[in-house]
């Protein structure tokens, strides 16, 4: 809920805070000395969020700097999980700084194909997902949870008429 943005006392956002995770969620640590965060958030598509990390600030060593590399997960509160996609390190032996690039979770569908039969599915059905759309593209993304539908969408169906459909 973006309502529950931080803001400080004069109603500017505040530095998220940016945690270090494996690909199943686990965090690792939290980044306190990001630089230049960037994001682009959308709503309908794929989140784009840049920042720079130094191997060094004030002559002490960035903690896990050797495992913020590509795959790795950013958690941002509130803002969501991304996937670092690539690292450009510059770097003259005195100073070091990874320029990260990561995508929202919606990345990982990217190219997947989900395979639906001809016919009429039911969105989701919280008793037996198994055949609904919901059930059926958690099938082909094992390490998605579905997390609380709306009760009213528990009764929408959709016809298919082609059997394969882009996951994103």
């Amino acid at each position: 809920d973006f309502a529950d943005i931080p803001r400080d006392q004069f109603g500017r956002i505040e530095n998220p805070i940016l945690l270090l995770q494996t690909k199943s969620g686990k965090t690792i640590s939290p980044l306190a000395n990001y630089l230049n965060l960037r994001m682009k958030l959308k709503f309908n598509d794929k989140s784009l969020v840049e920042f720079d990390i130094p191997a060094w600030t004030d002559g002490a060593d960035t903690m896990f700097y050797d495992h913020i590399v590509p795959d790795m997960l950013i958690k941002i509160e509130p803002y969501g999980v991304f996937v670092i996609q690539s690292i450009k390190t510059k770097g003259n032996g005195v100073k070091e700084i990874k320029s990260c690039t990561a995508c929202s979770l919606e990345y990982e569908l990217e190219g997947k194909q989900i395979v639906f039969g001809d016919g009429t599915y039911k969105f989701y059905d919280p008793i037996d997902p198994t055949n609904t759309i919901l059930g059926i593209c958690m099938e082909s993304n094992r390490s998605w949870k579905i997390g609380s539908v709306p009760a009213r969408l528990y009764s929408v169906y959709r016809t298919f008429q082609q059997t394969e459909t882009s996951a994103l």
